[in-house]
């Protein structure tokens, strides 16, 4: 007999969530539910974009920082030998 393997589905979750939450806001806004501008409804699709984009920018000044200071490591240490 086959067992299953289970599979870990974590990574799809967040754009799921993301889809069904839109669709649901989008869904209110058309039935009048919900007086949010159409910027606010889309909110979870560019939002999440946003947050991709700004964690890429935390991450390469860090980089970025973390590189000088090395270099600066690096010559200061020539200096004394």
């Amino acid at each position: 007999m086959e067992t299953s393997r289970v599979r870990d589905d974590a990574g799809s979750a967040a754009p799921a969530l993301i889809a069904v939450v839109t669709a649901v806001f989008v869904g209110m806004k058309t039935a009048g539910y919900i007086d949010w501008s159409w910027w606010a409804v889309t909110a979870p699709v560019w939002g999440s974009f946003l947050l991709i984009i700004l964690f890429a920018v935390l991450l390469t000044v860090v980089a970025f920082l973390l590189t000088i200071r090395d270099d600066r490591r690096a010559r200061v240490g020539r200096r004394r030998a």
